[in-house]
């Protein structure tokens, strides 16, 4: 029997014969037996059927059960992960529907100002953009919402709950919020990123303007121009020491209420403090008065509430300071303007230094083509065409022409007599031809008289750096004077060479191919040979690395094709020694006598040893700042926290010592007991400054070993108990463990006593301190001392821990406080290898952390 993929087969083992003989004799018996067997064998296979067939579809509807069991699983699971990403996202999200928020992260909270989801909820999102950004804001979103699309990145700016404006970028896509269509935005603050891109953008303009701007004054003014896109620069001006005068002038002077002044000594004024010191000057008022109390500056010009200025340095010396200054709005400058500045003031400092080279070759120029027209022989040159391009004026003279105008392009059959004329023209293609000088050859012109002017000619081939020959030099001179005119000639190119060989920077110069033509002694040692001829006909594939020579093949292909100067380009060398060089390198075209350019000349200024000192004066810089801020802090502290507790003591004594007969037991009781809180406070003081002198100094022993944290903090507890007992607060220790750290017990135990009595101090009555301790996993041990004291702002938060910060405040009893036990608590943390921080809430407590290594570190 066969049904849809079950099959059942009857095998009936009966002899064959005797079925025949009982179906013979009992025909309708056997056939009624036949229906029966088979009706009987349907029935069983279709119950066995019926049975297989509903295991199936239970066990199909159990697996179908636990697949709809797991997916719900999953989507509870997704949509838990989705919300902590959304809530723990640094950008801000919100969710609009029907043009309202509905939804807000923490981030959208915190960028806009709000304090809480209520401040947002219910308002349109397009009244937090500014203004002049809305219909373009809005056209973008919706083109987005419209097309269901992901908005492209959209850059606005938002007005903050305060007021205040800052730029952000959008991105906006569909979504759904309680089954209706909505719109999800994802918005992140650029503004710092817009500030740095700006800043970037400004200091490019002023590194392109150095090297464009020829003329200085258009320079300055381009620099202000700039400076005044990131930085308040209404009121600015430069001033240039003049060290022959020993005044200073001022080139560039822009002020709403002074008039520019004229060059004047300024000897106290805060423009020659930071030309003395070298040093930029962020100045406050305080800052202001304290110089002034000090005599070291006094008022000059108009007062100025916000004023800023760096000195203009060079490689070698201070030659001025830039100023900027606000007359309205006091603090307008920050530290990172002080850094813009500087690095402006830098690049003045170079435009102004390449001024003053430049101006010193043109003088070089001239001052050669006045030795050479002053030179009373004959010296003129030509070209192949025996056409004069040079005659200085005793060839002029013997030209018979008034000017060197007259005869320049022009050849001697144009000035000569034919027959002397062809004897000149003879010589010259001689030497163009066979590049052979004539030396010495005797000959005579004829001069306006008509008179013959004898002359010993010489006449040299011209060549170009190639080494072609472009035309001819000529000399004449009187017989006479012939050793002496050699004689100059000879110094003159030897001079030339000297120089080019003496001058400490590298200096060579490379044909239209890139191949070197000439090279001084620094340019061979750079390139790692011994002589120049080994350098001569290289080109700088042959000579350097491959992530060097791309870029000067380009650099040499910029200015073969456009003729531009690449000046004052920093880069990188290692000579064949293995020594890195830091070069200021310049590249200018080099022109042939018809202006065309034929190839390169480079100079390589060595500045390895200002960077090298560059470095070291800013490590010395860094170090004295903080030496100075120590002695700062430290004479403060004796100054004014040091004297409190002294006056009050003081007082007590001369009160008693003045009225004591007058006093009752319990006077003298409760002054005794002000005296002796005095004295502990005095004694505390003076163990922290004795302690914090000694780790400035560096004679503290440090000495660290296994100590436990429960003794640690059983005696910081006992040495606090008494005071905290008679304030009404409860210290307790909530360490579930015996916790072991490798540390000094000495500096743990300041750290304790310090942090425990500061608990104490800003506690109020009923208050309590609980001391706890948990392993991390970096094998560090984190201990955390809270209080339920008054607690901190965020401000006073941020002054924590650092030497120039003022933070000392008086505690819940009127407790003197210096700021100090924090300080010489974070030395003796990080002595440990271990970090200190702390978390506080105004009105609600303070909770100072800080780790010790469970384990002793390794040393390195």
């Amino acid at each position: 029997l066969r049904y849809k993929n079950l099959s059942w087969k009857i095998v009936v083992n009966v002899p064959l014969d005797e079925v025949s003989k009982f179906a013979d004799k009992n025909l309708l018996q056997t056939v009624g037996l036949v229906f029966v067997l088979v009706f009987t064998l349907i029935g069983s296979a279709f119950y066995v059927f019926r049975s297989k067939r509903a295991k199936i579809l239970l066990e199909e509807e159990g697996k179908r059960l636990k697949e709809q069991i797991a997916l719900q699983e999953k989507v509870r699971e997704t949509e838990e992960h989705y919300k902590s990403v959304v809530d723990n996202s640094p950008d801000a999200i919100l969710i609009v529907c029907e043009g309202k928020i509905v939804f807000v992260n923490p981030a959208a909270i915190e960028l806009v100002g709000a304090t809480s989801p209520e401040d947002l909820v219910g308002k349109t999102a397009i009244q937090f953009v500014h203004s002049d950004d809305k219909q373009f804001v809005s056209n973008k979103l919706y083109e987005a919402l419209t097309g269901g699309i992901t908005s492209d990145k959209i850059e606005g700016r938002f007005i903050k709950m305060d007021g205040s404006i800052i730029s952000v970028e959008v991105v906006g896509s569909q979504t759904t919020f309680n089954g209706k269509p909505s719109f999800q935005s994802i918005i992140s603050d650029i503004t710092e990123k817009k500030k740095v891109d700006l800043e970037r953008e400004v200091l490019y303009e002023i590194t392109e303007g150095i090297t464009t701007t020829h003329n200085l004054n258009e320079l300055l003014k381009l620099i202000h121009h700039s400076l005044g896109k990131v930085i308040y620069a209404e009121n600015c001006f430069i001033a240039l020491y003049d060290r022959k005068t020993k005044l200073f002038n001022f080139p560039f002077f822009i002020d709403k209420f002074d008039p520019q002044p004229p060059p004047m000594a300024m000897k106290k004024s805060c423009t020659s403090y930071i030309f003395k010191t070298g040093k930029p000057l962020l100045l406050t008022q305080e800052k202001f008065d304290q110089l002034v109390e000090q005599d070291l500056v006094v008022l000059v010009g108009t007062n100025s509430p916000s004023w800023i200025g760096v000195p203009l340095l060079t490689p070698t010396e201070t030659i001025g300071v830039l100023v900027l200054q606000n007359y309205e709005t006091e603090n307008i400058y920050s530290e990172s303007d002080l850094q813009l500045l500087s690095s402006v003031g830098n690049q003045i400092a170079l435009a102004i230094e390449r001024k003053s080279i430049e101006e010193a070759f043109k003088n070089e120029r001239l001052l050669l083509r006045t030795v050479i027209n002053n030179i009373p022989d004959s010296i003129y040159c030509k070209d192949t065409e025996s056409r004069k391009t040079l005659a200085n004026l005793a060839d002029i003279n013997n030209s018979g022409a008034k000017s060197e105008e007259e005869i320049l392009g022009k050849t001697d059959f144009d000035i000569f007599p034919k027959e002397l004329a062809e004897g000149f023209f003879a010589d010259d293609q001689q030497v163009i031809q066979t590049g052979v000088p004539v030396l010495d050859r005797e000959e005579y012109v004829l001069n306006e008289k008509g008179q013959k002017e004898w002359l010993l000619t010489s006449k040299l081939p011209l060549k170009d750096e190639a080494g072609k020959i472009i035309g001819i030099v000529g000399i004449g001179r009187n017989i006479t004077n012939r050793k002496r005119a050699e004689e100059a000639l000879s110094n003159e190119r030897t001079l030339l060479r000297t120089i080019i060989d003496l001058i400490p920077d590298a200096i060579y110069a490379k044909d239209s191919k890139g191949r070197k033509i000439l090279a001084n002694p620094k340019e061979v040692y750079l390139c790692g040979k011994e002589n120049e001829k080994e350098l001569l006909g290289k080109t700088d594939s042959d000579l350097h690395p491959d992530d060097k020579k791309k870029g000067f093949l380009e650099e040499d292909e910029r200015i073969l094709h456009s003729g531009d100067s690449i000046l004052n380009i920093e880069g990188e060398l290692i000579d064949k020694d293995g020594q890195l060089h830091w070069l200021l390198g310049s590249k200018v075209p080099l022109r042939d006598a018809s202006g065309k350019i034929i190839g390169v000349v480079g100079v390589n200024h060595d500045i390895t040893e200002r960077k090298l000192q560059e470095k070291a004066l800013a490590k010395t810089n860094e170090k004295l700042s903080k030496t100075v801020a120590e002695k700062d802090k430290f004479f403060s502290i004796i100054a004014h926290d040091l004297r409190s507790p002294f006056n009050g003591f003081l007082q007590f004594t001369e009160l008693m010592m003045d009225e004591i007969e007058s006093f009752s037991t319990e006077e003298i009781i409760e002054f005794s007991k002000n005296m002796h809180q005095s004295a502990a406070n005095l004694y505390k003081l003076i163990e922290n400054l004795l302690e914090w002198a000694q780790m400035q100094r560096g004679t503290i022993c440090f000495d660290p070993n296994e100590i436990s944290v429960n003794d640690m903090v059983s005696q910081g507890i006992s040495t606090i108990q008494q005071r905290a007992e008679q304030k009404g607060i409860a210290i307790s220790s909530d360490l579930t463990e015996s916790f072991m750290v490798y540390a000094d017990e000495k500096m743990v135990n300041a750290v304790f006593r310090n942090l425990l009595s500061n608990s104490v101090k800003f506690s109020s009555k009923e208050g309590k301190i609980i001391v706890k301790a948990k392993k991390l996993s970096n094998q560090m041990l984190e201990v955390s001392i809270s209080d339920t004291g008054v607690g901190m702002t965020e401000k006073t938060l941020n002054k924590l821990f650092k030497m120039n910060e003022k933070v000392g405040s008086k505690g819940t009893d009127g407790e003197p406080s210096t700021g100090l036990g924090l300080l010489l608590c974070k030395e003796f943390v990080e002595k440990q290898g271990g970090t200190i921080w702390v978390e506080s809430e105004v009105g609600k407590g303070s909770t100072f952390y800080f780790t010790l290594p469970i384990i002793k570190p390794e040393t390195k």
